[in-house]
């Protein structure tokens, strides 16, 4: 099982890979500031949830650039449930977590990996990152985020 997750997490970093060399890297060149949905903490929590070691991830994500600010973005899992649904119509095996947390009711299955999820999120983030509760309104996280990036 730590085989397959462990490939599941490298299918990943191959696409975070392409899409840093693809989109990132010419944007940055080109002068733009990049934001990225999903970098290194937010894979290293979803590793960790899966039981892969720290460490190893760790190594595997050190070809990666540091980025010059990060923010966690945090918010109940009725929330982001909310989001989803929104966004994409449904959720998501792989997203809600369905392949650590079985249950028949995915509703709550989300709900555990979620709460999971943001507190290995929250505890890799202190020293390394910003946490912006995005239950507050789009233009109060849009503020906190502006000033904190007008800042570097």
């Amino acid at each position: 099982m730590v085989f397959e997750r462990r490939t599941l997490f490298l299918a990943y970093v191959t696409d975070l890979a392409d899409q840093m060399e693809n989109l990132v890297k010419p944007s940055i060149e080109s002068g733009f500031v990049a934001l990225a949905d999903g970098y290194i903490l937010t894979l290293l929590s979803w590793g960790l949830i899966r039981g892969l070691e720290l460490n190893w991830m760790k190594d595997v994500l050190s070809i990666f650039p540091e980025p010059k600010i990060t923010f966690s973005l945090i918010s109940s899992p009725e929330e982001v449930i909310k989001r989803i649904i929104k966004r994409d119509g449904y959720l998501d095996p792989l997203t809600v977590g369905i392949d650590i947390c079985i249950r028949e009711d995915i509703f709550n299955a989300f709900q555990d990996y979620t709460e999971k999820f943001q507190k290995y999120l929250v505890d890799l983030s202190k020293d390394k990152a910003i946490i912006v509760n995005t239950t507050n309104s789009i233009e109060e996280v849009k503020k906190e985020i502006v000033m904190h990036i007008e800042n570097i």
